[in-house]
């Protein structure tokens, strides 16, 4: 999967994000108004039940883009 079809299904997901408004260097800390605790854990179970991931939300905070975050994912999954 590559960092776009990971951007659709969250915008797909989230439906208080308005579709086109995230991209690969989208900066976490600009979004921070939407990260809230429900959005956070809401993220969680997304990435669990999309990629098989289990994420924390420390990996969401350090990642500095949503590209971060994505190989965050990507990396974990691997694991």
């Amino acid at each position: 999967m590559d960092v776009d079809i990971f951007i659709k299904k969250f915008e797909e997901e989230f439906n208080d994000l308005p579709k086109g408004s995230i991209t690969p260097g989208t900066r976490i800390s600009d979004m921070k108004d939407w990260w809230d605790s429900l959005n956070v854990m809401l993220t969680i179970v997304f990435v669990l039940e999309y990629f098989g991931v289990d994420i924390e939300k420390n990996d969401i905070f350090e990642a500095k883009t949503i590209n971060d975050l994505f190989i965050t994912i990507q990396k974990k999954g691997r694991a």
